[in-house]
């Protein structure tokens, strides 16, 4: 009998995010932004890190004020140049999450854990919907063994849930931590989960842009912008979800 490599049977997915807008009672924004990169392979993964850096260098070249920031995060940057992001990135890689502040119950935003319990959900929702829609394109195989990456920028929010993140996501995905709300989705996940310092990371720093206009694109309802990033994105979901309607009715979408 031949035998199987244990690499085989199992499959890995890596995901980055970054956010972007405050979230509490006392916000000024309408808009909280998760968004950043999926990858399936090492090499698109690669591809889009040394783009980046290509992207970065030259606008430090290019433009004095960059040249002697130690890190280009994006509220440090033009946004003419941070648009730029959306020509070096694939689009089918990039995914993100929003809610609209002032529809959250004023409970959860009462409290620093209830608020890092909203964000932990808004991460599981990408993820989860993100591999659903990989799973219907035979991009993912149910019945092999799912090894998630995720690595997310520093973060101090605490959630007051019972689960850690990794526990939540992975408990929601085998289908146990609400058995009437969610099907099995995969019976075999391991989650890693890491947070990094951006300065050190250039796939976050390309997270921390796309959730930087991803916010401004939402928080100030531009129309045509929004049209566009609905198109330059493989996954874009509301928490919750009825929060659709608020874009619906001013694009195409």
């Amino acid at each position: 009998m031949k035998n199987i490599d244990k690499k085989d049977k199992e499959q890995v997915i890596r995901f980055y995010f970054d956010d972007a807008g405050v979230f509490n009672k006392n916000s000024n924004d309408n808009v909280f932004v998760y968004a950043g990169f999926y990858f399936l392979d090492d090499s698109d993964l690669l591809k889009t890190h040394n783009k980046f850096l290509y992207m970065e260098n030259k606008l430090r070249k290019s433009f004095y004020i960059y040249k002697n920031l130690k890190e280009l995060k994006a509220s440090k940057i033009k946004f003419e140049h941070k648009e730029k992001i959306f020509n070096i990135v694939d689009s089918s890689s990039v995914i993100l999450v929003a809610t609209f502040i002032k529809d959250i119950n004023t409970q959860i935003l009462e409290e620093k854990s209830s608020i890092g319990r909203f964000k932990d959900f808004m991460i599981k929702r990408l993820i989860r919907t993100t591999l659903e829609k990989l799973v219907i394109e035979n991009k993912l195989d149910i019945n092999k063994k799912l090894n998630i990456r995720l690595n997310l920028d520093q973060q101090t929010t605490k959630s007051n849930g019972y689960y850690s993140l990794e526990k939540l996501i992975a408990e929601d995905l085998k289908g146990t931590s609400n058995p009437e709300y969610n099907d099995t989705l995969f019976f075999d996940v391991d989650i890693n989960l890491k947070y990094w310092n951006s300065a050190f990371k250039p796939i976050i720093r390309a997270s921390d842009l796309i959730a930087n206009l991803s916010y401004n694109y939402l928080n100030y309802l531009q129309k045509t912008k929004i049209n566009n990033i609905l198109n330059q994105t493989y996954n874009l979901i509301f928490v919750p979800q009825n929060q659709i309607k608020k874009i619906k009715n001013i694009t195409h979408y």
